[in-house]
């Protein structure tokens, strides 16, 4: 969600999701998690994206193909206050994950 609201905030009209939560990936494509404990916030996400974005894709994307992004959403997650999700530097260990998502090959 608040990556979301952050790519709000910088204005573009396209938006590409890529979840590593296949659960996820079918709530955000479908109505059908409407009932379900987290429907409040999926509808919550999807009305973002709907009101935010001309064009939106959701697509799943296994961790292990991005461990950039989760490494971020990690540390977003067990930051204390909002303020913390941004810096000024790299984060320790960053260059290196993105050093080898760019060196191993495609399959």
């Amino acid at each position: 969600m608040e990556g979301i609201k952050a790519a709000v905030q910088l204005g573009p009209r396209a938006f590409e999701v890529e979840v590593d939560a296949m659960l996820l990936d079918a709530a955000l494509k479908t109505n059908s998690f409407e009932l379900a404990q987290m429907g409040g916030i999926i509808l919550e996400i999807k009305n973002l994206i709907n009101f935010s974005f001309v064009s939106c894709s959701v697509s799943f994307c296994p961790r292990v193909c991005n461990r950039v992004a989760h490494a971020l959403a990690e540390k977003g997650c067990n930051s204390a206050r909002v303020s913390d999700l941004s810096w000024d530097r790299l984060m320790q260990g960053i260059e290196q994950l993105v050093a080898s998502d760019i060196a191993e090959p495609l399959s």
